[in-house]
């Protein structure tokens, strides 16, 4: 059921009212029944027949459209009217029961388009007729814009005579709301409920809209002047100004918090980055340090976003400062871990490098050494670092635990690469006591008695193990490797032996054939 016209404005600039509308509407109602309506005024192509729509719980009710030019032109009224008990459940309100009481809707047509007397007397017979009218203003809190448009009621009630000796003033209180309606208002009170349709303001309170809109300015100039006669204007018009803030629409609500969680996660990505960065940095810096110069940085990152968010209504805020909170704490401990990884990490490395080059320099030197040198050293090294009091709350690494781990590691790695040096060792030490048994065994004249032979190799073979054996003083050789040597050395000896044994067999028949020829 669309809404008919009820009052509208001739060539003329006289007032008409539409004799269908008392056919079509008022005529349907039951007799003795009240009628309360709600109306609505402000600025023109503000959304006005689209937010009665809402409020009626209707979708065609008044006609909208996107165009340039205005939909509404004059005044319309509703041909749909609820029961106040149901008009007061909706969105899940309190009941209020009335059983000869409906609601009806007007919307009027936007002022500004014309000049203000035409809005004045277009708006009077409806401030009038309505217990509420809506005042839609959707933009920021423009205290001379909309001081403008209120002037309109002002000069309506320059347009009403009260009967001779009253005192009262025109209208009843003027109530600027921006919340549900709660209980049907006296019947000689016309209320204002001003709705604020942008919402870049909605922490402000309502004495701080209320001082904004009505409080007298200081000032000489024309501007200021203007402003402080509608204040003094709307001040005399009605028996009292009233400011109420509008609960937070579901709607709005909804795109903020979007937005403000678009604002969390871009923090987020900006924290987890940080820690990044943080960690990539060359410098080695031990937990606790790097924990707390880390948390200055990310309690700045929050304030800047919470700066961001001041203008986002408070649970919003509050529940991205809530959101980010546990978001810094997460992302600090596992940065914490990730660096005490880090710590340890270079100290493994770090003790690898040095004890790995202090083997191989020992090695290239040809200096002997033992196995206890080696450990020796290693562990000086591994005490020269400082690892620092454990803290369990960061430290998922124990680092001087796994390093006590990673030395006995390293060191079983060192002593395997020692073990391959002793036996390169062993090998130079075969060679060289192969050449000093040859040298010994050059000096041997032949031919001799075989026993005496025998014991002269003998005699040499234990003068160069002695020899090499003084030469391996320093060295740490694995019993198989001794055992290895041993047998080199036996082996080459016993090949001397038969070589030897040969020629001297030669060398007694060459000395008897010679001396049978003598």
């Amino acid at each position: 059921m669309q809404a008919v016209k009820w009052l509208g404005m001739d060539r003329d600039g006289k007032m008409t009212v539409s004799p269908s509308t008392s056919l079509k509407v008022l005529h349907a109602l039951p007799e003795r029944h009240n009628v309360n309506l709600i109306s609505i005024f402000g600025a023109a192509r503000q959304g006005k027949s689209f937010l009665m729509n809402l409020l009626a719980n209707q979708q065609d009710l008044f006609r909208i459209s996107n165009e340039k030019e205005p939909c509404t032109q004059g005044v319309d009224l509703s041909s749909h009217f609820m029961p106040l008990e149901a008009f007061s459940r909706i969105n899940g309100c309190p009941p209020v029961s009335s059983p000869n009481m409906s609601i009806g809707f007007v919307d009027a047509e936007g002022q500004g388009d014309r000049d203000i007397t035409y809005d004045s007397r277009l708006v009077s017979p409806v401030l009038l007729a309505s217990k509420v009218v809506i005042f839609n203003w959707k933009d920021s809190l423009q205290a001379d814009r909309m001081l403008n448009l209120l002037a309109v009621l002002a000069k309506a009630a320059q347009n009403v005579e009260l009967a001779e000796g009253e005192t009262r003033k025109v209208f009843g209180h003027l109530h600027m709301y921006v919340c549900p309606f709660e209980s049907p208002t006296p019947a000689s009170c016309v209320v204002l409920r001003s709705v604020f349709r942008d919402w870049n303001f909605i922490n402000t309170s309502p004495t701080e809209v209320h001082d904004t809109l009505f409080k007298k300015e200081k000032g000489a100039s024309k501007e200021v002047s203007n402003r402080n006669l509608a204040r003094h204007e709307l001040s005399e018009a009605f028996e009292s100004i009233s400011i109420w803030l509008f609960p937070l629409p579901s709607i709005y609500s909804s795109m903020r918090r979007a937005e403000g969680k678009k604002i969390q996660l871009h923090a987020e990505d900006a924290i987890r980055n940080f820690c990044k960065a943080q960690l990539e940095l060359p410098s080695l810096v031990d937990t606790q340090a790097f924990t707390a110069q880390v948390h200055l940085g990310l309690v700045k990152l929050v304030q800047g976003t919470l700066e961001t968010l001041r203008s986002f209504p408070s649970d919003v805020a509050d529940e991205c400062h809530k959101a980010l909170h546990l978001f810094v704490e997460r992302e600090l401990e596992l940065a914490s871990k990730s660096n005490n990884e880090k710590v340890f990490l270079e100290v493994y490395f770090e003790l690898k490098s040095k004890g790995t080059t202090w083997l191989d320099k020992q090695i290239a030197s040809g200096t002997p050494f033992t196995i206890s040198m080696l450990e020796e050293e290693l562990l000086r090294l591994h005490a020269s670092f400082d690892f620092g009091e454990p803290n369990p709350a960061v430290d998922e690494v124990d680092i001087e635990q796994e390093m006590r781990e990673f030395h006995a590691q390293l060191l079983d790695d060192l002593k395997r690469q020692y073990t391959f040096h002793i036996r390169r060792v062993v090998l130079q030490f075969i060679g060289t006591a192969k050449s000093l048994l040859e040298k010994e065994l050059k000096v041997i004249v032949l031919p001799m008695p075989d026993q005496k032979l025998r014991e002269r190799i003998h005699e040499s073979k234990e003068r160069v193990v002695l020899d090499i054996a003084s030469q391996m003083q320093g060295w740490s050789f694995p019993q198989e490797e001794m055992v290895h040597f041993g047998n080199a050395v036996t082996e080459y000896t016993q090949q001397l032996q038969d070589a030897y044994n040969k020629q001297n067999q030669s060398a007694s028949k060459d000395s008897a054939a010679r001396e049978a020829s003598a």
